[in-house]
């Protein structure tokens, strides 16, 4: 279960981080996710960096984001 990630902005910091369209966002800071409102919401609430785990083609990865 997650958010699988359909678009991203090759400009954006998740991007240079490394997140990719078609992996799934299973945690956010620690805290399983099953939705994209969900998620946002867990994101915003960072001030600096959020924790994504993410599962990709069955590998699972840590990914630190900076959020400002």
């Amino acid at each position: 279960t997650g958010v699988i990630i359909t678009k991203v902005d090759t400009e954006s910091r998740a991007a240079a981080m490394g997140v990719e369209e078609g992996d799934v966002i299973t945690q956010v800071n620690r805290k399983p996710v099953r939705a994209v409102g969900e998620a946002r919401e867990m994101a915003k609430s960072s001030p600096k960096t959020v924790l994504l785990k993410v599962w990709r083609k069955g590998d699972t990865m840590l990914f630190m984001v900076g959020t400002n």
